[in-house]
């Protein structure tokens, strides 16, 4: 039975309603103005389906008065404020701090940011805002990208706590509460989980903000649900060879399948994640180690005959590599994110780029120089074999079409 078409509101106790924002399986949240405050604000009213029996009412309506008790006492630059509860006409709301930004979901989408320290940095916001709402006694248990808001000066925000767990108690409820993709092995077995769930949600949610991928990319709850459980996720440094191998660790002893075996706290992964990522964020002289370049539809990022001693990690976008030759120009590949191009430069003696590389749209893409590469095989072993598995890649490919070139010349 469908749901009836909602009528927004005009107002609901003293907030005025000026839009909605979004709506969720049993929630929807409006944008309102506190009239007696004259300030913004996000009103959460509680959205349950006509067919909504007395039982699924009390539960819903007990879980989101629970929320708002276990919050409001919260004051986190990291956690969303909760500014009032109330009930209007049989209504159920919670107003709460309105946030002008996106979720950390859309940002991942957008494959932003593209800067290793700028996601390092909003990864140690999380953590330091889900520490807090651990030390106040509750575990989150629904953490994922979506439940995430980033504000517009770059402010970590967390919010939606409607499946929050008490540290005493209230664990009688049996339900999968939660987001499968993000969820813990435990709390997939309907086990009542602690704060080592959120653990585990977290190392799923470092993983995508650092490599833009899922840890679990299944396509049904079944498939996701089994590789939560007994598969362990490709390891960061094999999808981006610009992660570093410390990264694995941190991410994998969070993701680790029995609780004990994991971060025991958010402070504790923070500090590792602070501890073996940092020497590889800055050079010795404190700068950036890598640039994050920008190119627009048909801008040249190398041409052929340049001298070249750097390499390029494309990010988003696609990159078109064309040889010139007398008569013609010949395009040779078209790379995808993440592909790396122009890697001989930093193999061999400096010298001539053999071709140019052209953005075929709006791209990213992270040089990697000489010394960066130095640098970075010093820190992730790996690198030096994910180039050594692009250059084989490269010379099958050439070897293939040599071979084909010789049979049409036979043929001939």
């Amino acid at each position: 039975m469908k749901d009836a078409p909602q009528t927004q509101p005009q107002r609901i106790g003293k907030f005025e309603i000026i839009e909605e924002l979004g709506r969720g399986g049993m929630s929807t949240v409006y944008l309102a103005r506190d009239s007696l405050l004259d300030r913004l604000v996000a009103v959460k009213l509680i959205r349950l389906p006509d067919d909504a029996g007395p039982v699924l009412h009390v539960q819903f309506i007990d879980r989101f008065i629970r929320e708002a008790r276990a919050i409001a006492g919260l004051d986190h630059p990291n956690v969303v404020k909760f500014h009032e509860i109330g009930e209007q006409d049989g209504m159920h709301y919670i107003a709460m701090e309105y946030i002008n930004g996106g979720t950390l979901g859309r940002l991942i989408s957008d494959r932003e940011p593209r800067d290793l320290r700028e996601r390092l940095d909003l990864m140690l916001q999380i953590l330091d805002g889900v520490a807090a709402i651990h030390e106040a006694g509750l575990a989150h248990r629904d953490l994922k990208p979506r439940n995430i808001m980033l504000t517009s000066k770059g402010q970590i925000k967390i919010m939606d706590f409607g499946a929050v767990l008490h540290e005493e108690g209230d664990r009688a409820d049996d339900q999968v509460l939660g987001t499968p993709r993000y969820m813990s092995p435990e709390q997939l077995q309907k086990q009542p989980g602690d704060f080592r769930s959120d653990i585990f949600s977290l190392g799923s949610i470092c993983y995508e903000l650092m490599t833009f991928a899922k840890a679990f990319p299944g396509d049904s709850f079944t498939e996701v649900s089994q590789m939560i459980r007994k598969e362990a996720p490709v390891p960061p440094s094999q999808i981006d060879m610009l992660l570093p191998s410390s990264l694995d660790a941190i991410i994998g002893k969070a993701m680790a399948k029995p609780p004990a075996e994991r971060y025991q706290s958010c402070r504790e992964m923070a500090s590792g994640l602070k501890r073996l990522v940092a020497p590889f964020m800055e050079t010795d002289n404190g700068e950036a180690g890598f640039r994050e370049l920008s190119f627009a539809p048909g801008e040249i990022i190398f041409s052929q005959g340049d001298p070249g001693d750097a390499a390029y990690l494309l990010k988003k976008g696609k990159v078109r590599i064309l040889k010139h030759t007398e008569n013609r120009e010949r395009e040779i590949s078209v790379f995808t994110p993440i592909a790396l191009f122009g890697e001989m430069a930093i193999l061999l003696p400096q010298g001539c780029r053999t071709a140019s590389a052209v953005a075929l749209e709006p791209s990213m893409v992270t040089e990697i120089t000489r010394e960066n590469f130095e640098a970075l095989v010093k820190q992730s072993p790996r690198s030096i074999q994910a180039v050594l598995k692009v250059l084989a890649t490269r010379l099958a490919d050439l070897t293939a079409r040599w071979v084909a070139l010789c049979d049409v010349r036979e043929e001939s």
